[in-house]
């Protein structure tokens, strides 16, 4: 069964807040978020995807940033 666009934003906010609880600001959560979708013509599941890869990109360049 396909989820509702509520449960849809649901995931989108979850991989928000997970990116909050390691110490990345909204602003740098949206701009990764923007890097995969554009705002303005994108469904919930776009939003949701994108979440989750931002959050990903997000730890990635950490990793990056401190050499490992």
């Amino acid at each position: 069964m396909a989820k509702s666009n509520n449960d849809l934003l649901k995931i989108y906010y979850s991989w928000k807040n997970k990116s909050k609880t390691e110490g990345f600001t909204h602003q740098q959560f949206w701009s990764a978020v923007n890097n995969y979708i554009d705002p303005m013509d994108s469904d919930a599941a776009s939003y949701a995807i994108a979440g989750k890869l931002a959050y990903n990109s997000l730890l990635d360049e950490r990793l990056i940033d401190n050499g490992f």
